[in-house]
């Protein structure tokens, strides 16, 4: 038996709640842990949800715990700009603070 009604919308919850903690970048070291809190945070959250079992959450969100370094973007947007370089429209980001070494080298 996988799951009784209502568990694929807690998961769903549990997938949304881990994906913005891992782009805000509140996610702890260990997948154990962030199962932990994001099951803490369901039952806090949502006391009415259908039941879930700890292995249940880790299952949810391994894939999404393996891609975090690929989806953690840039903290500070207002300090990197992205630059388009030369005719063959070679593209960089650049730090404000380089910002003039990167036209200077083109």
């Amino acid at each position: 038996m996988w799951a009784a009604p209502g568990h694929a919308r807690s998961l769903q919850f549990i997938e949304a709640e881990a994906y913005r903690r891992i782009m805000a970048g509140e996610a702890p070291a260990t997948l154990d842990e962030f199962s932990q809190q994001l099951l803490h945070w369901l039952r806090q959250s949502y006391p009415e949800a259908a039941p879930t079992t700890l292995a249940m959450v880790e299952n949810q969100i391994r894939e999404t715990w393996h891609r975090r370094h690929d989806m953690i973007q840039v903290e500070d947007y207002d300090s990197f700009f992205l630059v388009v370089l030369g005719e063959a429209g070679a593209i960089c980001l650049a730090r404000s603070s380089n910002i003039s070494q990167v036209f200077a080298n083109d």
